[in-house]
């Protein structure tokens, strides 16, 4: 049974309407963008702050997310703070 092997945020997230994994993506959503914004930090460590272990994985994350890869976001939107958040909730 899932509901055995969720955690108690889980549970209790679920009985308010909200998934947990859907929490996190907007989570992980709202930090890339964040930094992606400052050249200074390297996606190589966004990579790691949002909880990947390799680039790839994070990259095909992301272009799940913005229908673009990290590097190519950053080099649109860097700039353009007001264009920052357009993603997959936004775009429709």
């Amino acid at each position: 049974d899932d509901e055995d092997r969720s955690t108690p945020l889980q549970r209790r997230l679920a009985a308010s309407g909200v998934e947990f994994s859907e929490l996190l993506n907007t989570v992980r959503r709202e930090a890339a963008v964040r930094s992606l914004a400052n050249k200074n930090i390297p996606i190589s460590q966004i990579t790691g702050q949002l909880g990947y272990a390799d680039p790839s994985t994070f990259g095909r994350w992301f272009k799940s997310q913005f229908q673009v890869t990290p590097a190519h976001w950053r080099e649109l939107r860097t700039g353009h703070p007001e264009l920052a958040f357009k993603g997959r909730d936004q775009a429709h």
